[in-house]
């Protein structure tokens, strides 16, 4: 073999080398997006799934993809042949190159049972979950038909007094139950609600017979109290302290420490699934005042109130009160999410035809269910999807294992 041929063998050989190497990068680059669609495709689909398996009342069923490991062999060959001889006229040859990309992906995936089941599907919300789907702008209206089973009336001393189910088989309560979200989603939608912890200072007085030294007060400080001297061996041990979550028609800052204290007192006693609301006279939308709680359902719960919305026990349209209509039109802020009047919170289509190729699909039973196509239906299967999320917890099952040859 002559050094020009030496030659072009060892450039080839090096050219495979740059190509396996720059097909690394491109591989993963390409796959990770595609792995993590088709893993958030799947997991709608299973949402969507489940949802008509309620609407056919047959339990839920989820499986969470835990892991995907993927194997990447990068191959590259490289060859050269003929006849060569020293007469460069007579030599004659070949050469090939070729790389080659086999991946080899292993999915992990572990059924939702046991404790893990009941804390995800038949645990009910929390009003932290509720909160933290406000503070990310999600319609108010959207989320309490989504998320509240009831409204519960208080008295002035926290005791529940009556209760308007959120059940369109209930119509005299749902339609309540409608007008009462109408009227708090409208104050949102006009910025005049407030979704917040209560926080107030707590106080104590102490009489001490000697004076506290330097180290007493460094302690009271570095536990989060401050220690105040009062009068003659008088002292005042203090607190901040972030009490439960109230929607109100008012800035709770604006009370006394006292007032805020006894508001905290009076919604501390309700459970950690139930959202306090107290809309007061006097302030925007006070003239219809509200005093009671949202009863938040569990996603089990969820689930089977949007399959029953299919058939069985569909929403229907109900008219806002009139003061709720008057706070809309005397406010030029209103959002323009908000949607009091929208039929059905989420709208699944369920249809004997194939929904278009870029509509999130699933068949079962013969029949095809998609979410409808406007931003409202859209929003609220987003919704959906984040509670499944915020309701899951780590899986410390054994997961069993697809490869998935490509």
């Amino acid at each position: 073999m002559t050094m020009s041929n030496k030659l072009t063998l060892a450039c080839m050989m090096a050219m495979a080398s740059i190509l396996c190497a720059c097909m690394g990068p491109v591989a993963l680059n390409k796959a990770l997006p595609e792995y993590d669609e088709t893993i958030n495709q799947l997991e709608g689909q299973s949402l969507l799934l489940n949802i008509a398996r309620g609407r056919h009342n047959l339990p839920p069923h989820f499986t969470n993809t835990t892991s995907v490991v993927a194997t990447f062999n990068f191959r590259a060959d490289a060859s050269i042949g003929g006849q060569f001889s020293s007469d460069a006229d007579n030599a004659y040859g070949s050469a090939g190159l070729g790389t080659t990309v086999e991946e080899s992906p292993t999915i992990e995936l572990s059924p939702l049972r046991g404790e893990e089941f009941a804390k995800q599907m038949l645990t009910p919300l929390t009003d932290d979950q509720f909160r933290l789907l406000v503070t990310e702008k999600m319609p108010l209206d959207m989320l309490i038909r989504l998320m509240a089973k009831s409204f519960q009336f208080q008295n002035a001393d926290g005791g529940f007094t009556r209760t308007v189910r959120n059940r369109p088989d209930i119509p005299v309560e749902y339609e309540e139950f409608r007008r009462i979200a109408a009227h708090v989603a409208a104050l949102d939608a006009n910025a005049q609600l407030f979704a917040r912890r209560v926080s107030y200072v707590e106080t104590t007085e102490l009489r001490l017979a000697q004076p506290p030294n330097a180290a007493d007060f460094l302690e009271a400080r570095t536990n989060g109290f401050e220690l105040l001297v009062k009068g003659e061996n008088t002292y005042a041990l203090s607190r901040r302290v972030v009490g439960n979550t109230v929607v109100t028609n008012y800035d709770t800052m604006v009370l006394s420490d006292r007032d805020r204290l006894e508001l905290n007192d009076r919604i501390s006693l309700t459970p950690s699934n139930y959202v306090d609301v107290n809309i007061r006279p006097g302030y925007p939308g006070g003239d219809y005042p509200l005093n009671g709680v949202f009863q938040l359902r569990s996603f089990h719960e969820i689930l089977n109130f949007v399959s029953r919305g299919i058939e069985g026990s569909p929403e229907y349209a109900v008219d806002m009160d009139p003061r709720t209509v008057s706070l809309i039109q005397t406010s030029p802020a209103t959002d323009t999410r908000l949607r009091p009047n929208k039929t059905e919170v989420l709208k699944i289509i369920e249809s004997s035809e194939t929904p278009p190729a870029h509509v999130l699909q699933v068949q079962y039973r013969g029949s095809y269910y998609s979410v409808q196509q406007e931003i409202a239906d859209l929003t609220a299967f987003k919704a959906l999807y984040l509670l499944l999320q915020m309701s899951g917890q780590s899986s410390t099952q054994r997961a069993f294992p697809i490869t998935i040859s490509r």
